[in-house]
């Protein structure tokens, strides 16, 4: 029996699953609608803004990429994530809690404009893209803006207790995910 193969890294190597029965991404939502019984809840358009997920996930980093990794400032930028009470949403492996945030608690003082009942998906941090845009609205185009500009009440970790050098370690950590 062939090994199931991982999306992550993949995308665009059709056909998934084992049996290659699905040839787009997006069809493995007939997947969970049928074996597995359907959703938790309602989602217009989830077969393609899974598709769209997949897509963006980044390719296989290249062996120079590795070679060239700076492991203690990694470690360092841990320890700020680890600080920061990143871990508090991303959480070790994933990334991720899979939690629900609703965006008025998270961007109190724009609640208005992003809707405040409005919930969001507390992504995961694995290949997070260092150019941006990031946030529902594209306002922070860097990570580091995400983690200075736009994190007044440290909903985005407590940043505001780490060094200059810390977010730089941080942002490099990320970076490498």
């Amino acid at each position: 029996m062939a090994p199931t193969l991982s999306t992550r890294g993949l995308a665009g190597t059709a056909p998934f699953l084992r049996d290659g029965s699905y040839p787009r991404i997006r069809d493995l939502e007939e997947l969970a609608r049928t074996l597995f019984r359907g959703f938790a809840r309602r989602a217009p358009g989830r077969a393609f803004t899974l598709e769209a997920f997949v897509e963006a996930l980044p390719r296989s980093p290249s062996r120079a990429l590795f070679a060239a990794r700076d492991l203690n400032r990694e470690r360092r930028g841990v320890d700020a994530f680890v600080r920061a009470g990143c871990t508090t949403c991303h959480t070790f492996p994933a990334f991720t809690n899979l939690g629900q945030h609703p965006l008025g608690a998270l961007f109190p003082d724009r609640a208005a404009d992003l809707g405040a009942d409005t919930s969001i998906d507390v992504p995961s941090l694995i290949g997070v893209d260092p150019d941006g845009p990031f946030f529902t609205d594209g306002r922070a185009t860097s990570l580091e803006e995400v983690l200075r500009e736009h994190n007044h009440q440290n909903r985005h970790g407590n940043t505001a207790d780490l060094e200059d050098a810390e977010i730089a370690d941080l942002v490099h950590f990320l970076e490498t995910l």
